[in-house]
């Protein structure tokens, strides 16, 4: 499902374009010690309202901190 499709069926309004934005973080495994690299890849719309998407699922977390 795409984020279109799941603002659509959940009644949510996208302000706009969307635009792929990605973080850097680092998490580190505490059995072996050795960091890993975690890039978490989202959306953003006009109104700066976030959109992550899995293969399973989307989730919105509008700029009020609700998530969807």
């Amino acid at each position: 499902m795409t984020i279109r499709e799941y603002a659509k069926k959940v009644g949510f309004n996208i302000v706009g374009k969307l635009t792929r934005h990605s973080e850097k973080e680092y998490e580190t495994d505490w059995t072996t010690g050795e960091k890993y690299n975690t890039n978490t890849r989202f959306y953003l719309d006009e109104a700066r309202n976030e959109y992550y998407i899995t293969k399973r699922n989307v989730c919105i977390v509008t700029m009020n901190g609700e998530v969807i």
